[in-house]
């Protein structure tokens, strides 16, 4: 299991490449929720793989690649509208917020679910 992130994207993107054979993309969400952020990543994810994958087999992936073209340009506003980020600033969260948004900040780091902890394989 690996942990992604707009952080991390090219971490993840490039893990999932070297796999070499299809993956499961599991959006955490919140409290069992759907989250719109977790999706919008997952739609960045798709666009990076979309040349070694086919994001159309699934209407999940598909639904998640056109909300990241949708939000891209402006992603800090267009991920204002979601509950959770709406939740979070009201938490005075908003640095945080702006924070994860950055895309890449973190390309080399991969944590990834190794015998009940997280490691760094990055």
């Amino acid at each position: 299991m690996v942990v992604g992130a707009f952080l991390n994207l090219a971490a993840v993107a490039d893990f999932v490449r070297a796999q070499g054979r299809e993956v499961l993309v599991v959006c955490a969400g919140w409290k069992g929720q759907f989250c719109l952020e977790d999706t919008v990543f997952g739609g960045a994810l798709a666009a990076r793989l979309a040349s070694e994958f086919d994001v159309r087999s699934s209407d999940a992936a598909l639904a998640a690649l056109h909300l990241w073209q949708q939000g891209k340009a402006d992603l800090s506003n267009y991920l204002l509208q979601s509950a959770h980020v709406r939740r979070l600033n009201s938490l005075e969260a908003s640095k945080d917020f702006e924070f994860c948004l950055q895309i890449d900040a973190y390309a080399q780091v991969l944590p990834l679910w190794q015998h009940d902890r997280l490691i760094n394989n990055g």
